[in-house]
């Protein structure tokens, strides 16, 4: 059906993102699958020639810092950070403590409760949490489909292929209707006209022969749309080159009475669907992450690039460019990453060799790479170009991912892949 502006819209809202099992991660020692069968699942469904070229050119997974931060308020303001020997012990701790075993850990004069996420100092309490940025994976899109985009959503939100072509006719008919369309056209026409007094100095008016033609051949424009008719922000990591990489928020959701976006009043909503461009295959792929009891129960996604820069919300209104911070706010769950081991920045000019990447902190100095409390693997390292200089960036601006699992998808997945590894 249709709303009242043209826009598709679904039976149900659109509110769920597939994440796989936490002993997919690459980083951790699996616990419910062999290693066999873990790397065949993951040869299965990961796009292994994606990653290379996300990794190589800085758009992807070159921050896996950690936050440990404290509440003494007990409630959703107050959090300051934990550095330290404090945060190399809460680390060790969370990782050697098993859940439903190992309650508590003591920490100099303080004990520490990793199931009721509490800090004890005496009689006083206090809040802990375990913030970071996950490693994020691609997988696998048919390749040589011209509608990658349609399938990698699809992936991204249920863990499925756009067989029956859901999600593509949504954004399809929304093109085609004349309300949609032309709310649409007005946003794309304001986003070409600032964009080129911004880079040129230049004031536009754009012609219907190039509106047509963006319809067919630009996929900035269907990405937003895609936002806007699943009412979800959009997250695009790409090399820094691509103009498609960016932020895209549903922002013609906006109440035209109160000012208040859809995404305000359902907290599901504000979840990102996380994609990937590959601009040599010139396709997409869903980026997801690991879920499970080991794991954190939030995940950070950066919204600046490997150069601490903001990645560009796309189709902002000339009044909307004044209040961005605002405007991501509201369509998103924020949170300034602000510690003592900062974020790494990577070279402005990447070169030819790739390195192994070094985490910005290595707690145990036991090697190369450190991520929750083991060791990667060499087939495992991610690349990155040239030489880490000495740049870093204290306070970066990251989104909130905070979804569960979806157990019935991940047993199915399991029982599917059982016969052929085991």
């Amino acid at each position: 059906s249709h709303n009242q502006n043209g826009f598709y819209t679904f039976e149900r809202d659109v509110q769920t993102t597939f994440v796989l099992p936490w002993d997919l991660n690459p980083r951790v020692e699996p616990e419910r699958f062999s290693k066999r069968m873990r790397n065949g699942i993951r040869n299965e469904l990961l796009d292994a020639e994606t990653l290379k070229h996300l990794e190589s050119t800085g758009a992807l997974n070159w921050n896996t810092n950690v936050i440990w931060s404290t509440n003494e308020q007990l409630d959703t303001t107050g959090w300051r950070p934990v550095d330290g020997e404090l945060f190399v012990e809460l680390e060790k701790g969370y990782h050697s403590a098993q859940p439903q075993l190992d309650l508590s850990l003591a920490v100099g004069n303080l004990q520490v409760d990793f199931v009721k996420c509490r800090i004890y100092s005496g009689q006083k309490a206090a809040l802990i949490r375990r913030l970071e940025c996950s490693p994020l994976m691609p997988m696998k899109v048919d390749v040589g489909d011209s509608f990658s985009l349609f399938h990698a959503a699809s992936l991204g939100f249920w863990g499925v292929h756009d067989r029956n072509c859901l999600l593509r006719d949504a954004v399809c008919q929304t093109l085609a209707d004349p309300k949609a369309q032309f709310l649409i056209y007005k946003r794309w026409c304001e986003h070409l006209q600032l964009e080129a007094l911004a880079t040129r100095g230049q004031i536009v008016q754009p012609t219907l022969a190039q509106w047509e033609e963006a319809k067919r051949n630009v996929p900035q424009l269907y990405v937003f749309t895609l936002a806007n008719v699943t009412q979800r922000p959009i997250i695009v990591y790409a090399a820094a080159d691509c103009p498609i990489r960016g932020i895209y928020l549903p922002l013609l959701w906006e109440d035209a009475r109160t000012r208040q976006f859809i995404s305000e009043t359902n907290s599901q909503l504000r979840n990102p669907l996380v994609l990937g461009y590959d601009s040599n295959r010139q396709q997409f792929a869903p980026l997801v992450t690991f879920k499970g009891q080991k794991g954190p129960s939030l995940i950070l996604l950066p919204l600046v690039d490997s150069q601490c820069q903001p990645l560009p919300v796309h189709f902002l209104s000339k009044d909307q460019l004044a209040m961005q911070q605002d405007i991501l706010r509201r369509n998103l769950v924020l949170h300034v990453h602000e510690s003592s081991a900062p974020l790494v920045r990577l070279p402005a000019s990447p070169g030819s060799s790739p390195l192994k990447s070094p985490t910005p902190f290595d707690m145990f100095g036991t090697g190369p790479r450190i991520d929750f409390g083991k060791q990667i693997s060499d087939e495992d390292t991610c690349t990155l170009p040239t030489t880490l200089q000495n740049q870093q960036c204290s306070k970066a601006l990251t989104a909130v991912l905070d979804t569960p699992e979806l157990p019935e998808v991940i047993e199915s997945l399991v029982k599917r892949f059982e016969t052929m590894f085991l």
